[in-house]
């Protein structure tokens, strides 16, 4: 029965490539210890390879041990495996939301890192009520409380759910029938955390017939719908209204912007900083509603937020990247890389470049940029820096080395062509402005 659940609900994720491959997120509880045995069958049957990722989030001295017989146990089953480590803990509030925090960042990036499309975790019925109270209790909108989807894209990562609509009863009863083991995370009977005591009062509303998983499920179905309809005004607002550069920034037509309704434009509002800011999250809805009554007034200006620089000339607003909030400097390797959660950068041919090389922010005046490329660059007949925003020059990633300033390949501008210009940058957002399915 779970089995067919699986199977019925990874052909609703296809169709896959021939012979894929898929990472299994696994930390050894029994959810994701069937996820293991269930993909290991379906793998078998459609010719896939797997992965195993298990993250030692260092919480409890057990989990090295734990891990360790994860990596184990999908050895036994023929699948390599990988443990992922979070960086030493600072953090002493939100313990678990920082755990799962760190777990997709790591999960996601090993996958993109390693060219891998879809990952699969064992979230469940009783994880999607669990999500919806928990989110509701929170105070989450009508998106927040649409709560898991089966397939959620995540750094241009497919993120498959194959259990969702199965409860946790089911799956330990496959587990038993087949004498298969897994590990109890004792953080499950912590009452400090709110899983742990919506654990414990769910089955009494059950019992009391005042709630059931099945009809929260029923609930979560239609706001989804409702949902949709409203991505779809997204949509239309924000093929109207804004224009997506590619070197980075959005420009927004506040006439068109300002007549829709509110929460349209919120939502708008906040996916445009996402993708610009380059996170994973929205900016406070506080600071969202108020940011949204300044802009309407006609003596705003401009300010930042979210890691973004807001500047409004006339009818128009320019959302930019915040000079100040980028840190990022990677190295040249031969596969792409992302570079402050914007570009994407890869070389455009078999050639390898020199480690010297680092790509960091441009960081420099438009005066400053055009006495550089005059002096120092063989050609200076790329992108018209009068067509760019001054402050989005500041942000474009740019190649130095010991020397200086040695290429910036968004303007088509190199200090040696010859050695550079396989080198490309692409804007490559990782949030999308409509999430329409």
């Amino acid at each position: 029965m779970l089995e067919e659940y699986f199977n019925k609900n990874l052909l609703q994720a296809g169709p896959f490539e021939v012979s894929p491959v898929l990472a299994l997120g696994v930390s050894g509880g029994a959810d994701s210890i069937a996820l293991l045995h269930c993909a290991k069958n379906w793998a078998k049957q459609n010719k896939a390879v797997l992965v195993v990722l298990t993250v030692d989030h260092g919480l409890r001295p057990a989990a090295k041990d734990e891990v360790q017989k994860v990596a184990n146990w999908s050895k036994e089953l023929g699948i390599t495996s990988h443990i992922l480590t979070v960086p030493a803990w600072h953090e002493s509030r939100n313990v678990l939301a920082k755990a799962r925090e760190w777990r997709y960042k790591l999960m996601i990036t090993w996958c993109r890192e390693n060219n891998i499309l879809h990952l699969l975790t064992a979230h469940q019925q009783d994880d999607q009520v669990e999500t919806f109270f928990n989110r509701l209790e929170r105070g989450s909108g009508l998106e927040g409380l649409c709560s898991m989807q089966l397939i959620t894209e995540i750094d241009h990562v497919r993120l498959i759910r194959p259990f969702l609509g199965t409860d946790r009863q089911q799956i330990k009863k496959f587990l038993v029938d087949r004498k298969i083991n897994w590990i109890d995370d004792p953080s499950n009977q912590d009452d400090h955390y709110f899983r742990a005591r919506w654990r414990k009062i769910f089955p009494i509303l059950v019992e009391q017939q005042l709630l059931n998983a099945k009809r929260v499920e029923l609930a979560i179905y239609h706001l989804n719908q409702a949902n949709q309809v409203i991505e779809q005004q997204i949509s239309d607002l924000a093929t109207r209204s804004i224009l997506i550069s590619p070197l980075g920034y959005i420009k927004i037509n506040l006439k068109i912007f300002l007549q829709a309704s509110p929460e349209l434009g919120l939502r708008v509002l906040s996916r445009c900083l996402m993708m610009v800011g380059g996170s994973d999250y929205s900016a406070r809805y506080h600071n969202l509603l108020a940011l949204y009554d300044k802009i309407a007034e006609p003596l705003f200006t401009g300010t930042t937020i979210a890691g973004c620089l807001l500047n409004r000339q006339g009818q128009s607003l320019l959302i930019m990247r915040e000079v100040a909030s980028i840190q990022s400097e990677i190295s040249i390797s031969t596969s792409p890389q992302l570079w402050d959660r914007r570009f994407l950068i890869f070389l455009n041919s078999e050639q390898s470049l020199s480690a010297k090389y680092k790509v960091r922010k441009l960081g420099i005046s438009r005066k400053k940029l055009v006495e550089s490329i005059h002096t120092n660059f063989s050609n200076n007949q790329g992108y018209p820096l009068e067509h760019v925003p001054a402050k989005v020059l500041q942000t474009l990633p740019a190649l130095w080395d010991e020397e200086g300033l040695a290429a910036i390949p968004n303007l088509v501008l190199y200090r040696d062509k010859k050695d550079l210009e396989n080198l490309q940058c692409q804007f490559y957002p990782q949030q999308p402005i409509t999430k329409l399915r």
